[in-house]
């Protein structure tokens, strides 16, 4: 067997964000790590601590600041405990104050309780169905689901929680419309319409209520609230220099929908919405914009200073909108390397921001509104809104000493020049780790996005971040990186590894460690330039194209990576391996709905079949963030 199956739980991003203390590089820890998760629910701040307490706090504004009292409200039974059971998420109803899920596992097993914030009590606990919940309607008692078991193979339904309706199916996976998304909307005549979205090649958006379903309709970007009869969404230019924020008019029954209308126009000289949004994102968790109920807008903008939190706002009726940087949260931000919002929508009166700094240390901070006017108008005039901040705990554990990172850059053998920065200690250079991606036109994370970078450097060595063709940028340096099998850039990222080497040749030959698409990238570079790279760490990689959206022709996967047929030799390359060929070490949770586990099974056989010398394991029932889990960089390290 390939490799070794481990039984891992693994709690990945949701609505709550679960958070946990990093560990300090070779220290043997003894207790689980202290958690904390949040969310919000209409005013109220609610907060899971260590995975079996329920607390909620309703942030009040003072003359000095604003006032957090936190409360208990719910705990696990101790016989509860002793089972295994932990709390794990609270999803809340986006247009009710007050009522929302709380979510428990133990091991594989879920179970939902709905619970009233006003006047908590004991739940009762019912089975999860298959997949991921995605919202709750509490009038109803409903929830959507979306249950992608491989690629092309996957529904999103509607389930009553108490079971006394059988399930609506609302979509069914297709190889060229494989992904879906869904969100309830404000109720018409006693009904709750629901926004469905579906994404293959193309997104395209969809109103589906109990008498039927609006014509489908292209995307217009990522969508950010759904505020009244409208529908808010932002896009951002592939290279990052323009944003656009805009809304279209939700159809009403038997109608059509309307035209787009531009609400603002950022550009990088001034301010521009960030935007973190990655494939398959048809309604990210994690966004640049959030609106208030009362149609306030606030966005994380980023310009010629850094990231900032902004107010979309007109200086008076009618003027032209512009951006206002709320000026204390924007301070904080300043030196972010990434920032964004969870919360608003039309009942939540209190939103979290959060922030990362070089390091992938977490801050947040919650922003409470108060207004002269309730009405749910878009967009305010500038300062009608008063916006208060408060701080929010979280576990930390700082990397000891001074933290660099340097930007370096290197001519490709057909003139391009290609970027590369390097994070590590001061003074301190180690082994050399380069995390590429090269795909989908993405941003490259310029920080510690992982607990495994985090300790890696902690202990003295180097994470080295390229900027290859394929990632963010114009959209000529984005399609020179598409199709060919990803061959540009696996060339990008084998000019930054010999430059590498020329420049640190103490530090001996390069590892890799690739992720998602970034395996595809680096797969294919380690199998054509053997001689540069040490050890190839692929976790929940890209590799089998026959097992991914790319067998339908008209699919973004077959544009991004290109034709599924020819197998591993067409599509990575690769001969015999040599004595001092590098070692493979191939990571892939079981759960995975993005890239299936067997495509690093069958990549595996491949380059064994090869002579290289491969190493691996399968994670039960963890999906596609298993990078983003604190016990990869020990397992790497036993495998390694």
């Amino acid at each position: 067997m390939w490799i070794a199956s481990r039984n891992r739980f693994a709690v990945g991003l949701c609505l709550a964000l679960l958070l946990s203390a990093h560990a300090h590089a070779g220290v043997q820890q003894q207790t689980p790590s202290p958690t904390i998760a949040y969310s919000t629910s209409g005013p109220a701040i609610l907060r899971i601590t260590d995975r079996h307490t329920l607390a909620m706090a309703q942030p009040i504004p003072r003359a000095d600041g604003v006032e957090l009292t936190w409360i208990d409200i719910l705990a696990l039974p101790p016989e509860a405990l002793e089972q295994g059971w932990r709390f794990t998420r609270v999803l809340c109803d986006t247009q009710t104050t007050n009522a929302c899920l709380l979510e428990r596992r133990r091991d594989n097993l879920r179970e939902l309780a709905r619970i009233d914030l006003a006047r908590p009590s004991q739940p009762s606990w019912t089975a999860v169905p298959a997949g991921q919940v995605l919202d709750f309607d509490a009038s109803s008692n409903s929830i959507l689901s979306l249950n992608l078991v491989v690629q092309g193979d996957g529904t999103l339904t509607q389930s009553s929680l108490a079971g006394d309706r059988p399930p609506r199916q609302l979509w069914r996976a297709e190889a060229s419309n494989s992904n879906a998304n869904a969100r309830f909307l404000r109720a018409v005549d006693g009904h709750r319409p629901i926004l469905l979205m579906t994404g293959g090649a193309n997104v395209h958006w969809q109103i589906l209520t109990p008498a039927g379903s609006t014509d489908s309709r292209r995307a217009s970007g990522t969508p950010s609230a759904a505020l009244a009869d409208t529908l808010y969404f932002a896009s951002v230019t592939p290279d990052g220099r323009q944003s656009f924020y805009g809304s279209t008019p939700l159809p009403q029954q038997d109608g059509g929908w309307g035209r787009d209308m531009l609400i603002h126009r950022g550009d990088a000289s001034k301010s521009v919405l960030a935007s973190y949004a990655r494939p398959g994102d048809l309604w990210p968790e994690a966004k640049s914009a959030a609106f208030l109920p009362n149609g306030d807008l606030l966005a994380i903008t980023r310009g010629r200073d850094g990231l900032a939190l902004s107010e979309i706002c007109r200086p008076s009726a009618g003027a032209p909108v512009e951006t206002q940087a709320v000026a204390d949260v924007s301070s904080w931000l300043a030196n972010a390397a990434q920032a964004w919002i969870s919360g608003g929508a039309p009942a939540s009166r209190t939103v979290i921001v959060w922030r990362t700094d070089l390091s992938g240390d977490l801050s947040l901070r919650a922003l409470t509104l108060s207004s002269n006017s309730d009405s749910a108008e878009a967009i305010r005039i500038c300062g009608e809104t008063v916006i208060g901040s408060v701080d929010l705990p979280l576990p930390s554990s700082p990397i000891t000493g001074n933290l660099t990172r340097t930007s370096h850059s290197i001519t490709a053998n057909d003139g391009a020049t290609i970027e590369y920065d390097l994070i590590s200690l001061s003074g301190r250079t180690g082994k050399i780790m380069v995390r590429p991606y090269g795909a989908y036109g993405l941003a490259p994370e310029l920080y510690l996005a992982r607990p495994f970078e985090r300790q890696w450097v902690s202990e003295g060595n180097t994470l080295v971040v390229p900027l290859l063709r394929g990632d963010a940028g114009d959209q000529t340096w984005i399609d020179q990186g598409r199709g060919d099998h990803k061959q540009r850039a696996a060339q990008d990222l084998t000019a930054v590894a010999e430059d590498l080497m020329r420049k640190n040749p103490a530090a001996g030959r390069i590892n890799l460690l690739g992720f998602s698409a970034g395996g595809f990238v680096s797969a294919r570079a380690a199998l054509n330039r053997p001689d540069l790279f040490d050890r190839v760490i692929l976790i929940s990689s890209v590799s089998d194209l026959s097992l991914s959206d790319a067998v339908d022709a008209n699919s973004f996967d077959r544009a991004e990576f290109g034709t599924p047929t020819g197998g591993f030799q067409s599509w990575l390359g690769g001969g015999s391996a040599g004595p001092d060929a590098p070692k493979f070490i191939v990571l892939h949770g079981s759960g995975d709905p993005v890239v299936p586990a067997e495509a690093s099974a069958r990549f595996a056989a491949y380059v064994r079949g090869l002579g290289f010398e491969v190493k691996g394991q399968r994670y039960e029932g963890v999906g596609h963030d298993l990078a983003n889990t604190t016990y990869v960089f020990h397992d790497i390290k036993e495998l390694w």
